[in-house]
């Protein structure tokens, strides 16, 4: 077993409630499509626009919520 954490716990506390309530959110976005079978994708491409604006959109929402202390 690890020693305790001597550090402040809140942020990340609250960061784990907040994801288990976006889990149970009913307007969550539906997941994406599973690629296809034979569909082979290289994690270095850089990202399509749909994934670029999907990316930019949450990291949006989530310094909004961190500013306004939502989490």
């Amino acid at each position: 077993m690890h020693p305790p954490d001597d550090s402040p716990r809140p942020f990340l506390d609250r960061l784990l409630r907040a994801y288990h309530r976006v889990l149970r959110r009913p307007d969550r976005p539906p997941a994406p499509p599973p690629p296809h079978a034979n569909a082979t994708r290289d994690l270095l491409d850089p990202p399509t626009q749909a994934e670029a604006d999907i990316g930019a959109d949450a990291a949006r929402e989530a310094l909004r919520r961190l500013k306004g202390g939502a989490l």
